[in-house]
């Protein structure tokens, strides 16, 4: 037998004095070639450096010594080492390079790229142990996920990546997102409140080191900013926004596109612009509601702050939840051909809120997976974040003429260039440093950020005879409320890679800052606001000797941010 293989995918050996091709990969076993043109599956079949030379037909003739084939690859290899394919070409234009690497890609690759997946942990002994971490990469293999979301850590990321690179085969690059929205290990003050600073600068400052961290840690795109004006106080996620002013929103949702882009080399982040559109204007504040508006507020109160994003130069964009006009925003034409990529010519590609489109299917405007899959793409929208009914449906919807291949294209079209924007085809390892991670997350320099944002973030509404700032000289310190001293609440629902053990709490602080005084703590206030009756005695008895009191209220992050609102936000009596 003549022995050999690469990476174990394939082997020659010799049966009954003929020549026979094992082709493990697909499972061709057994083929007999002699003299006979390859088809296409066979084509697909041969190992990388063979299979991408190869792309017309080519005639094998197969002798009973199998040398002459062997001759044969040896000398594709050879020539492909020597020539790239066009699309691996880095001195050819972006739009050359994907005009090759479209015309390669079979329809079910093109659907795959367009199918993002919820990752987690993807690689190691556990994940290999699980069905559905394990199914992940087996779909990744045959070509069918372009993108993953929560896969974090240059190593892990890296491991993943290789996987799309050298086991796919077209060996086309994954991007890898993150909900990276006011910082990553280094957390900054939540946008609502920075918003409060009117610093632009910092900002854009602040986006720039969560892009720098994240990109240490392997990722190439965060989902943010979020720049849904909202004058809906209930609502949830008014904290990822930056308020109730149209221009104000506009000004900080560009500095943070700036921030988070930078001249997008790989310590920085493709941003989205999220979420379009109208999303801060929930019927009674609850999240995921119906909104329905004017057209005038829709225009003049609504609409800009994604304009003024999208004008920055943002990358990608993601659909809302709510409805429009009585459609859902991921099937809306109006919103996202018309508006988005017609009117304000917008040359990224866009990507769906969490399953959008399958929920469709629930708002009654879909009847099925195919069907919400056509309308999402009729409608525009490019990427499926985790519904999978691109990965599922489009091939199919494509065959029978439902959706134009034209369509696909552009959709396809519109991902990858990014992918060779960010250089990913020429260095798809570029994100994946390890060293540089350790290097990177929560140093020194990004701490006093940090500190310097959220010090100019915060607002001071009334200070009476002057009683801020406190006196240097103060002995006995009443500090009241559960807020004061809970570790757990100092971060809050975006905290990203944060972790609450680098935090300081407020008790700590003035502990710290008056190390020579008495500062006692009764708590007072739970976390939901309510005031603890038992405690009143306490506190009565404490403040009696206090030179100054500090009571600590707010909302956690347990009731502010995503899938949750407040019918009441007012706190309770006490």
């Amino acid at each position: 037998a003549v022995g050999g293989s690469w990476g174990g995918k394939w082997a020659w050996t010799k049966l009954f004095g003929r020549s026979v091709w094992k082709l493990t990969m697909f499972g061709f076993i057994k083929q007999a070639l002699n003299g006979t043109v390859l088809p296409n599956p066979v084509r697909h079949g041969l190992p990388n450096g063979v299979r991408q030379y190869i792309h017309q037909p080519v005639l094998i003739f197969m002798k009973k010594n199998s040398l002459t084939v062997i001759l044969f690859c040896m000398m594709a290899l050879a020539a492909n080492a020597q020539t790239p394919l066009p699309y691996k070409n880095q001195n050819l234009p972006i739009d050359q390079r994907i005009d090759d690497l479209l015309s390669r890609m079979t329809i079910e690759e093109k659907a795959g790229q367009l199918n993002q997946l919820n990752g987690g942990v993807l690689t190691g002994p556990q994940a290999a142990n699980d069905p559905g971490q394990a199914g992940k990469l087996n779909l990744l293999r045959a070509g069918q996920v372009g993108s993953f979301l929560n896969v974090t850590g240059a190593g892990e990321t890296g491991r993943v990546q290789k996987i799309a690179v050298e086991e796919t085969r077209l060996g086309i690059p994954l991007l890898f997102g993150y909900d990276v929205i006011h910082g990553y290990k280094t957390v900054f003050p939540i946008p609502l409140a920075e918003a409060c600073s009117w610093d632009l600068a910092g900002a854009e400052k602040t986006a720039a080191i969560a892009a720098d961290e994240a990109s240490s840690a392997g990722l190439h795109w965060t989902f943010a900013p979020m720049m849904d004006m909202s004058r809906e106080p209930r609502w949830g996620r008014v904290m990822e926004g930056s308020g109730e002013d149209t221009w104000l929103v506009g000004l900080f949702a560009a500095a943070r596109v700036r921030g988070f882009q930078g001249n997008l080399d790989n310590r920085h982040l493709m941003a989205t612009v999220k979420h379009f559109a109208a999303y801060g204007a929930p019927e009674g504040g609850r999240e995921y509601n119906t909104v329905d508006m004017s057209r005038y507020a829709f225009w003049n109160y609504y609409l800009p702050p994604y304009e003024a994003a999208v004008r920055a130069g943002a990358a990608t964009v993601m659909n809302s939840f709510n409805i429009f006009d009585g459609i859902p925003a991921s099937g809306n034409h109006f919103l996202v051909s018309d508006i988005l990529k017609t009117r304000w010519n917008f040359r990224g590609f866009v990507v769906s809120d969490w399953a959008s489109f399958s929920e469709m299917i629930t708002h009654g405007y879909a009847a099925d997976n195919a069907d919400a899959a056509e309308k999402a793409l009729m409608a525009g929208s490019d990427m499926d974040m985790e519904s999978r009914v691109f990965q599922e449906e489009l091939a199919r919807l494509v065959r029978a003429g439902k959706i134009p291949e034209t369509r696909l294209n552009d959709a396809v079209r519109r991902i990858l260039y990014w992918k060779f924007k960010l250089g990913l085809f020429d260095n798809p390892f570029r994100y994946h440093d390890p060293a540089r991670e350790k290097a990177t997350l929560l140093t020194d320099a990004h701490q006093q950020v940090a500190r310097e944002a959220a010090g100019n973030s915060m607002v001071l509404l009334k200070n009476e005879g002057n009683l801020l700032p406190l006196n240097k000289n103060l002995k006995n310190i009443l500090v009241v409320g559960h807020l004061a001293e809970s570790q757990d609440e100092v971060l809050d629902f975006w905290k990203g890679q944060g972790e609450h053990q680098h935090t300081v709490t407020i008790l700590q602080g003035i502990k710290s800052k008056y190390p020579d005084a008495a500062v006692n703590f009764v708590r007072g206030y739970d976390k939901s606001f309510k005031f603890i009756t038992a405690d009143a005695k306490a506190i009565q008895l404490q403040a009696r000797n206090a030179g100054a009191i500090v009571v600590v209220l707010g909302l956690s992050g347990e009731v502010g941010g995503e899938a949750r609102s407040l019918a009441d936000i007012n706190p309770a009596a006490g």
